[in-house]
């Protein structure tokens, strides 16, 4: 019998082994199969998850099939900013109050890991000892236990998956931590993907809401090609969202400036430049042009803004038009001031010519050949004295009259006088019934509208087409600063020809005193200088609007007055006997002595 009791122990003994060998077998299939089940269950959750928040929660829900993960988080560390974020941290199922990114040495902790690239396992004596050496005391009650994984993508630290319990100190082991180490790259590439699925997610909502929040239009396009594009760049150029799709973006730039943008584009230009647009209906209007290179679902693309800058333009055109007209008025006044002081003198000096002659012309034969000189000379004198008029006229100076005045009237009297010397020109008027009286010298602008109708007539050398229009108007204050005057009721008239017009440099000197495109002796160059000295004179504007071969308007507006016109404006006049004394004054001693010459 003895010697059949060793081989049963034995045999026993080993089935014995066998059996707990195929437990352990049988254990670990167990947990390979349960870890599958995580891995797949993750993968799942990858590809179904909305956002990294929902993936964690759904990764703790996994990870509770083959370990108890009460207390759960994951931490990432952004390694540019040398931050810890917390993206999931669930403590509700078991009373734990205060969240990890709260807590200072937490985040010390989650380094620690990062750096040294280890699993890590506290016990509440380990986190007491780990700290107590710090300045600041722990600002928070440590769990019973707690242990951290680190999540590595290609070999580098993500960040770390904790797992802690703040009721059984014997929660998790090195079996705990071995399993979840062997997850944890499952886990780590599942966060990684799908957080840069986040950022791109977001990224893609905040410039979709630039986009629509943008006042211009927007296009990303590629080699051309429009990807995507606002609301902004339909309303802009006329084109449906679905028409700009898969456009070439050159063809809302006008064929003009075309390939300087084509040549912006290859060269990356990223700042504003101006271009011309064109839209769906042809039509064009300024643009202003920025582009940018940006990623864009994985390839380089380019973000380009279109802005249309035709207000813009109209207020530089506006603002470069006043500052024109300034400088403008500022020569006209320094001419003027000039002017007038020229023509002051200059009439003194006429008029003591003019009072020698006269005392000749008495002392002389009518028969004399030096009495016909005498009438030369006041010939000559008066033609000076009307250059001299003209000259005060462009000044400000002179004597006016000033009375009510119905312009239709005016114009049409001034008419009946012009037509009789000019047949090879049509006239063409147009007045406003009601027009507005006004309030001036009758003949200084009879002069005005004379001197306007000859430069029309001297631009028509063979005939032509002239209109005059008189109508009511209120200028604005916006209308007012580009005249640099008042606003207020006016009267308008327009004087436009169908000659040869001006260029912008002759339009710029059109009102000069003695500036004339006519020929040498042909003009004196006063009339329209004239012209613009009466109406400002009268408190108008008078402009002139002109291209080439393309004739000319000029307009004036004087102020509407309230007064009414007299049927009888005569003054009656008692002429003096001839008993009266009489005192001669004058500042200039050649006019002086010829007046006294005269008395006597």
């Amino acid at each position: 019998m003895k010697t059949h009791e060793k081989p049963l122990l034995e045999q026993f003994h080993n089935l014995k082994q066998e059996n707990e060998l195929l437990k352990k077998k049988i254990l670990e299939l167990n947990r390979s199969q349960k870890i599958n089940q995580v891995l797949f269950r993750i993968t799942n959750a990858l590809n179904t998850a909305f956002d990294l928040n929902q993936l964690c929660d759904m990764i703790h829900l996994a990870l509770s099939r083959i370990i108890h993960v009460p207390g759960f988080y994951i931490a990432l560390v952004d390694p540019a900013q040398k931050t810890v974020s917390f993206p999931y941290h669930s403590p509700a199922r078991e009373n734990t109050v205060e969240p990890p990114q709260n807590v200072e040495q937490i985040e010390l902790l989650i380094k620690d890991i990062v750096k040294s690239g280890r699993s890590l396992m506290l016990t509440r004596d380990d986190f007491s000892q780990t700290f107590q050496n710090q300045d600041k005391p722990l600002s928070f009650q440590p769990p019973e236990i707690w242990i951290g994984i680190p999540l590595k993508v290609r070999n580098e630290v993500i960040g770390v998956m904790a797992a802690q319990s703040y009721t059984d100190p014997n929660q998790y082991g090195e079996t705990d931590i071995n399993l979840l180490h062997s997850v944890s790259h499952y886990v780590a590439t599942a966060v990684e993907r799908k957080k840069a699925e986040d950022t791109l997610r977001e990224s893609e909502e905040r410039f979709r809401t630039l986009q629509e929040a943008s006042f211009g239009g927007i296009g990303i396009h590629e080699k051309g090609l429009i990807l995507d594009a606002n609301q902004g760049l339909s309303k802009l150029t006329g084109y449906s969202h679905d028409e700009l799709i898969g456009m070439n973006g050159l063809l809302l730039i006008d064929e003009s400036t075309r390939d300087m943008v084509m040549k912006k584009i290859i060269s990356g230009y990223e700042k504003p430049y101006d271009a011309v647009g064109i839209r769906k209906d042809g039509s064009t209007y300024p643009l202003e042009i920025q582009g940018k290179e940006i990623p864009y679902h994985g390839r380089r693309v380019r973000v380009t803004e279109f802005r249309d800058i035709t207000e813009r333009k109209r207020t530089e055109t506006a603002i470069r038009e006043n500052e024109e007209r300034l400088i403008q008025l500022q020569k006209m006044e320094a001419i003027g001031t000039l002017a007038g002081g020229v023509a002051h003198d200059f009439n003194n000096l006429l008029g003591g010519i003019l009072g020698n002659a006269g005392l000749l012309k008495k002392l002389l034969p009518v028969d004399s050949p030096s009495y016909q000189k005498a009438v030369t000379i006041e010939k000559i004198v008066h033609r000076g004295a009307n250059l001299a008029g003209q000259l005060l006229g462009f000044a400000r100076g002179g004597k006016y009259k000033v009375v009510p005045i119905n312009m239709n009237r005016l114009i049409q009297d001034t008419l009946e006088m012009f037509g009789r010397t000019c047949k090879n020109n049509q006239i063409h008027t147009r007045f406003q019934q009601d027009i507005w009286t006004i309030e001036g010298d009758r003949t200084q602008l009879e002069q005005v509208i004379l001197n306007l109708l000859i430069n029309s007539t001297d631009a028509m050398p063979e005939g032509g087409e002239i209109y005059l229009d008189t109508r009511n108007t209120m200028i604005s204050e916006t209308e007012a600063k580009q005249h640099l005057g008042t606003p207020g009721n006016f009267v308008s008239i327009t004087v436009r020809d169908t000659g040869f017009g001006m260029d912008k440099d002759t339009r710029s000197k059109i009102f000069d005193p003695f500036f004339t495109t006519k020929e040498q002796g042909k003009g004196t160059g006063l009339g329209l200088s004239s012209a613009y000295g009466i109406i400002k004179n009268h408190y108008g504007y008078i402009d002139v609007y002109s291209e080439p071969n393309r004739g000319a308007i000029f307009t004036i507006l004087l102020p509407a007055s309230d007064k009414t016109i007299d049927k009888d404006d005569q003054t009656d006049y008692q002429l003096k006997t001839g008993n009266e004394t009489m005192l001669p004054i004058d500042d200039e001693f050649t006019c002086r002595d010829t007046d006294e010459e005269e008395i006597k």
